[in-house]
């Protein structure tokens, strides 16, 4: 509710927003230019998404030993999930 209320003052005072604007805008260029070079270098996309993936499988993987270990159990794309 608060936070609602602040960004609908943020977006209707057109000094505040043009801060905001000034303020964002170097950052969200920096992010897309990120973006662009990791998307445009398949080896980075690789990296970047096939580690978040061994990473997400490795956790899962974590919790099925720790189930295990207490005698209970779940199937893995449930944890996965």
């Amino acid at each position: 509710m608060v936070g609602g209320v602040a960004v609908s003052v943020l977006f209707s005072v057109p000094r505040l927003r043009q801060r905001a604007r000034l303020a964002v805008a170097p950052q969200w260029q920096a992010a897309k230019d990120n973006l662009a070079g990791i998307l445009l270098n398949p080896r980075n996309a690789v990296m970047l998404f096939g580690g978040n993936f061994a990473s997400q499988l490795l956790f899962a993987l974590a919790i099925l030993a720790t189930l295990h270990a207490s005698g209970q159990s779940l199937p893995l794309l449930q944890i996965w999930g």
